[in-house]
């Protein structure tokens, strides 16, 4: 399985909305993609993103590191190739980073 589709999925398994993959090949030296995700509430984001850590780890792969996670309105995943952005709905609404890239 790519790392892609193991993010995706453990977005899926957690009931993640809106989930939005931005390819950036070509576009950016950053990563190849932005993910970003929307969840309920706090708790909500910190339980996507230990699902994310989950099954990276469960499927041999890694990650640089986490940020935002205590505070949880904007938990922010370096997957090194991959830059995973879980957003409560407010938060998303305000940044806007799909806008950025489109």
């Amino acid at each position: 399985m790519e790392k892609l589709d193991v993010i995706l999925k453990a977005l899926d398994d957690k009931i993640a909305e809106n989930v939005v993959s931005i390819d950036l090949r070509g576009k950016s030296s950053i990563a190849e993609y932005f993910v970003i995700a929307t969840g309920n509430v706090v708790n909500h984001n910190q339980a996507i993103c230990d699902e994310i850590e989950f099954q990276l780890k469960e499927n041999d792969m890694d990650f640089l590191s986490i940020e935002g996670y205590k505070e949880g309105n904007w938990i922010l995943l370096d997957c090194g190739d991959i830059i995973v952005h879980i957003m409560t709905k407010d938060y998303r609404s305000y940044y806007n980073l799909e806008r950025l890239w489109a």
